[in-house]
């Protein structure tokens, strides 16, 4: 039935809607929680941002580990009537995609309600988050990488999760006030530093894809910790206006994917992947900011 599914929705395949497809799924990866990543970090705080990135490797992890426990192969290995139509690895039950982008509306919406803004902005802040989901898991469902039930647990997953973390961190706030963040994050750094090293050592029959994932990760971990102990005590996160903070955010933009692309020339090793993402996290949570302060508080003081 579900194959069924899965099938009906690409009996509307054309070129035009795999290329858009394609691009949507995208709202679901890596690449989109790291853009609501540096938001957070560069236009609000400091803090908010760490939060969420915690959240959200705790969801993450959740759905890995399901995926480990339940092994259900995804549509296209399992029908040879539907279509891969975009490279992927992995199990298919629950879908990772679908709990990534639900996990990250969910952080984004409920922190929008706790601040003072109009109910029409609330309201949108709501309809686009349901948009996103739908349009993400929808687009796991025509190129062929999930089940129908793959996608709405992947979503109920990202919600439920993300708003018991939150309710936990809210509840006990006073507590967890008393753990700095840079002991959480040098403890997360070292244990990803600790992974890479073991794989380094033993043959666990981890995929090329995961393993490379594995060292991109450790690298984003190193750096950001660096960073974020540099700024959380030297430099402040300094609160501007709307416009300020959205070409803050643009030229960040700019810098961290253009020094990406530039870098990805480089031929790739695990070892490079992990140098490079230290390297990209760093400039993003620590050199950055720290520059972005200095021209601003010199064009003010001219001003």
């Amino acid at each position: 039935m579900e194959i069924e599914i899965v099938k009906w929705f690409q009996s509307f395949s054309n070129s035009f809607l795999d290329v858009l497809n394609c691009g949507l799924t995208r709202f679901g990866e890596d690449i989109f929680f790291m853009c609501i990543f540096m938001m957070l970090y560069w236009c609000f705080s400091y803090g908010t941002a760490f939060k969420f990135a915690l959240y959200y490797v705790i969801s993450v992890a959740c759905n890995a580990l399901l995926k480990m426990f339940i092994k259900r192969p995804r549509p296209w290995m399992a029908s040879g009537d539907v279509i891969n139509k975009l490279p992927a690895s992995g199990f298919s039950f629950p879908s990772g995609h679908s709990q990534s982008i639900a996990s990250i509306t969910t952080f984004l919406t409920y922190n929008i309600y706790k601040t003072k803004t109009k109910n029409g902005i609330k309201i949108s802040a709501v309809v686009i988050s349901i948009l996103m989901c739908f349009i993400v898991g929808v687009s796991r469902l025509y190129l062929g990488q999930h089940y129908l039930t793959d996608v709405l647990t992947g979503l109920i997953l990202g919600f439920v999760v993300m708003m018991a973390l939150i309710l936990i961190g809210n509840k006990f706030s006073d507590k967890l006030k008393k753990i700095k963040p840079e002991y959480v994050l040098i403890t997360i750094s070292l244990i990803m530093l600790g992974l890479i090293t073991l794989t380094s050592c033993v043959d666990f029959g981890l995929s090329v894809t995961k393993l490379e994932k594995l060292y991109k990760y450790a690298g984003l971990a190193c750096g950001g910790t660096i960073g974020f102990i540099i700024c959380n005590n030297k430099v402040p996160n300094i609160v501007t206006t709307f416009n300020q903070r959205v070409i803050k955010l643009i030229i960040g933009y700019v810098i961290v994917f253009g020094l990406y692309l530039l870098l990805k020339l480089i031929p790739q090793t695990n070892l490079v992947v992990f140098l490079i993402m230290l390297v990209l996290s760093f400039i993003a949570t620590a050199v950055y900011p720290m520059v972005y302060n200095a021209i601003y508080n010199k064009v003010k003081k001219e001003s």
